[in-house]
Formats: structure tokens, C-alpha cells, sequence
């Protein structure tokens, strides 16, 4: 759309269309809201800050897909996997790098998984205990749900 000079029109343009038309009819000229906003859909993307666009991918709407289905971290946590039982398989030294190095980080995934699964279990005891004051019943549900796991 196209702004128009006339103020009688104003009213049924957008905001940014009325004040450039308020604009030009005082005598300013602003020929670059003459043009309509128009913006490509997925002209890059981004993952934890890192953008991705044609210049880091040749095909950034593939990566885009694949990340929605595979997540970088689902990704790279299957490589490590595969590249932990293999060290394992060929008995390398866990003391020589980089094989240290990526044990070190092998490791502190670990400790932080561990941590977010203990921060998980203590907010579901906080949400049971809330449960149990609202509604006795489905407290006690949950509970036989959570012993028929043994």
C-alpha cells in the first residue's frame, strides 16, 4: 500500500501511513515510507543466538526443519553417545586428551542433568503437596499411579 498525500484519507490508512501522509501534506518528503514493509518468511533463524541465514547454511530452511524434529542438543548428545562407547570399545586412556577434555564434558552433562531432574522431582513434591490441600481424591490417585511404578 502506498501512502497517500491526501489527509480527507487519512483514517483508513495505518499508523505509520497517516503520519507520512500528515508528513508530506506539511511540506516534508519521505519517500521511503512510500514503499510497502514487506518481510520474507525464515530469512534466517535463530538457535540460542547463533542466526542462521545463506550465509552461515546452504540450506537454512532444511536446517530449520531438521532442528524441529532433531534438536542441536538431541543431535549432538547421540554423537557424544556414540563417541563414549567407542572410546569405551578401544580401552583409550580417559587421561590423555582431547579424550579427557571430552569426558570432562561427558561428565558435567551428567551433573547437570542430574541436577534438573532433582529440581524437577522436588516442584512435582511441592505440586503433590498443593494437590493433597485442593483435592484429596486426585491426590490419591497420583499416588497409586506413582506406586505402580515399582
Amino acid at each position: 500500500m502506498v501512502a497517500t498525500t491526501s489527509l480527507a484519507k487519512a483514517d483508513s490508512l495505518q499508523p505509520w501511513q497517516w503520519w507520512a501522509s500528515y508528513l508530506r501534506a506539511l511540506g516534508g518528503a519521505w519517500p521511503a515510507l512510500d514503499t510497502s514493509f514487506q518481510q520474507p518468511i525464515l530469512p534466517g533463524w535463530s538457535f540460542a543466538g547463533v542466526v542462521v541465514n545463506e550465509n552461515n547454511s546452504s540450506a537454512p530452511a532444511m536446517e530449520h526443519a531438521i532442528v524441529s524434529h532433531q534438536s542441536y542438543g538431541k543431535q549432538i548428545g547421540r554423537m557424544m553417545d556414540v563417541v563414549a562407547a567407542l572410546s569405551k570399545l578401544s580401552s583409550v586412556d580417559r587421561n590423555v586428551s582431547p579424550y579427557k577434555e571430552f569426558f570432562e564434558v561427558v561428565d558435567d552433562i551428567k551433573d547437570i542433568k542430574k541436577e534438573a531432574a532433582d529440581a524437577r522431582f522436588e516442584k512435582t513434591l511441592k505440586d503433590l503437596e498443593a494437590l493433597k490441600k485442593d483435592d484429596k481424591d486426585k491426590f490419591e490417585q497420583c499416588l497409586l499411579r506413582v506406586a505402580a511404578l515399582r
